[in-house]
């Protein structure tokens, strides 16, 4: 049983995928702040209404929130050494774009993310089959503009479509449960802070 974890954004979101990555339990709530507070009440609830122990995690490396990202990698590596089960990591971004509504007539979608000093976490997917197009980027609006993909999706989706004029526009944070939809490569990455930014604070010189 896969134990999956993502705290990137406002939501905190879990589920339990079985061996054929049914979803045997979900649980997404939108909270904003308190992820520390809430991610591992709302885990204990959920694993013991179920009364199994996962045999694996996987945990939502980001981009997103600095300290949503922290809280989860630290609930999935402190649960992994606890339990002695493995541990990998999967993009909030691959997470999105995996669980844009299959209804839609687009065979590309683009994701686009609230991200810090008022840019945008964007990158853009194939979704047949499902494979990325380009690598995950922290854009200023301006420049996110330029994605062509009409179909957008993920929590600064309807800045992006009201910036650039045209597209439709999917309101969306990660949902742990689409990470079954994902190919077994994109939940395998390292499990470490997937920040695509380049850190604010510049290493000083020494003199």
């Amino acid at each position: 049983m896969l134990l999956v974890i993502s705290s990137a954004t406002e939501a905190v979101s879990l589920a339990l995928l079985d061996l054929s990555d049914a979803v045997l339990a979900e649980r997404h709530e939108l909270i904003g702040r308190g992820h520390a507070e809430r991610l591992v009440q709302m885990i204990a609830e959920m694993l013991r209404a179920s009364g199994e122990r996962p045999t694996a995690i996987l945990a939502d490396c980001g981009p997103g929130s600095f300290t949503g990202i922290r809280v989860g990698l630290a609930a999935a590596n402190g649960l992994s050494i606890g339990w002695g089960v493995p541990v990998s990591g999967v993009s909030a971004l691959a997470l999105l774009a995996a669980g844009a509504p299959a209804g839609r007539d687009a065979a590309e979608v683009a994701v686009a993310m609230v991200g810090g000093h008022g840019e945008l976490f964007v990158q853009s997917f194939a979704r047949m089959p499902f494979r990325a197009l380009d690598e995950p980027r922290s854009l200023p609006p301006e420049m996110a503009v330029a994605l062509p993909q009409p179909l957008v999706v993920g929590n600064a989706a309807e800045q992006l479509v009201a910036a650039r004029g045209f597209g439709e526009a999917l309101p969306a944070h990660p949902r742990a449960a689409d990470a079954r939809l994902l190919p077994p490569a994109f939940r395998a990455l390292p499990v470490r802070p997937l920040y695509v930014r380049a850190p604010d604070a510049k290493p000083g010189r020494v003199a």
